[in-house]
């Protein structure tokens, strides 16, 4: 008479608090993100009166104007949209992380690395900004017009704009650094690890009487 023994049931793990961290952390980076795209698409209207006005007073034709305009406009939707699912992919990664989903661990890095280079590009155009009156062009009338271009639009832009996109990049930054380093930790990497599959006890005979 064979018998065979119950499968064992692997208890459900807990997240350390280390991922638990990391995961709350995505979800503030990606709310920080989307509200700043919601604040650069609310603020668009007054941006672009006001570029209007300082891009005439320097002289520069009506068609460029047009055209940044457009530019503008693009850009901003389009950061919208990628603000949007930016922060969608970070709830999903945080979801998973928390669930011990290694995949999820290996994409959370690799979205730290280009949101901390993007969070770096952001505040060098920062303050490549601010430093557009120090820039001057002689004998190159187009080069020239570019120039006063970027700086009608660099003061269209509110100062307390461009300072919440200045904290929102800091911000960013020092985030993606701290998930990069708590999802590495040696906590962070038992939780990871592949867990073997239990083992299902084989037929058994019972020694004859």
């Amino acid at each position: 008479m064979s018998s065979y023994g119950p499968p064992a049931v692997q208890p459900a793990r807990k997240a350390p608090a280390v991922v638990v961290t990391a995961a709350v952390i995505l979800v503030v980076l990606g709310v920080i993100g989307l509200l700043n795209a919601i604040v650069s698409l609310a603020s668009l209207g007054s941006t672009v009166d006001r570029f209007r006005v300082l891009a005439l007073r320097v002289g520069v034709s009506p068609q460029k104007i047009d055209d940044q305009v457009t530019q503008l406009r693009l850009q901003t939707v389009l950061g919208a949209v990628i603000g949007l699912l930016i922060a969608i992919v970070l709830l999903v990664l945080a979801y998973f992380l928390v669930k011990g989903s290694n995949a999820a661990r290996i994409t959370t890095w690799v979205l730290c690395g280009i949101g901390a280079l993007c969070a770096c590009c952001g505040g060098a155009g920062l303050i490549f900004l601010k430093n557009l009156d120090r820039i001057t062009v002689e004998g190159d009338q187009q080069a020239q017009e570019q120039v006063d271009l970027a700086r009608a639009m660099a003061d269209a832009v509110p100062g307390w704009q461009v300072g919440l996109g200045g904290t929102a990049a800091i911000l960013q930054l020092l985030g993606y650094l701290a998930v990069a380093i708590l999802l590495a930790m040696p906590v962070a990497n038992a939780f990871f690890r592949k867990v073997a599959p239990p083992v299902i006890l084989g037929p058994s005979h019972r020694p004859p009487g």
